[in-house]
């Protein structure tokens, strides 16, 4: 099973949580998202971020997922691990719940940022 499709950034709320000298600071992002495409919906996720003195970072965090795929309602829940590079985010995650298509659980996706807050994302191969 393959599910593919673009979300948008809805909201993004960062703060900071403490920084190591002046190269190295850890951020608290929750953002909001809405997917289309085959998985319709909404997310929120919460990410720790790790900035470097030129601005990239690297993430990882949690998101919920409630959307609508085949029709039916389901709750998926995705652990990350990503970067930001250059204005550009990317992240690998898997899915280690969802409801009703237990089949998913287990599944890797992916997805990389586009312009305005949106990003391409794969669930499967």
């Amino acid at each position: 099973m393959k599910l593919i499709g673009t979300f948008q950034i809805q909201d993004w709320q960062e703060a900071p949580d403490f920084s190591l000298g002046k190269h190295i600071t850890f951020k608290t992002a929750q953002i909001k998202q809405v997917y289309t495409g085959d998985l319709h919906g909404q997310s929120w996720v919460k990410y720790q971020l790790v900035y470097d003195e030129s601005g990239n970072a690297q993430f990882n965090g949690v998101e919920f997922i409630d959307g609508i795929f085949k029709d039916t309602v389901c709750k998926l829940t995705l652990m990350h691990t990503g970067k930001f590079v250059d204005g550009i985010a990317s992240s690998q995650f898997t899915v280690i719940a969802c409801e009703p298509f237990t089949q998913l659980k287990n599944t890797n996706g992916k997805f990389t940022s586009a312009s305005e807050g949106k990003a391409q994302y794969q669930i499967g191969e």
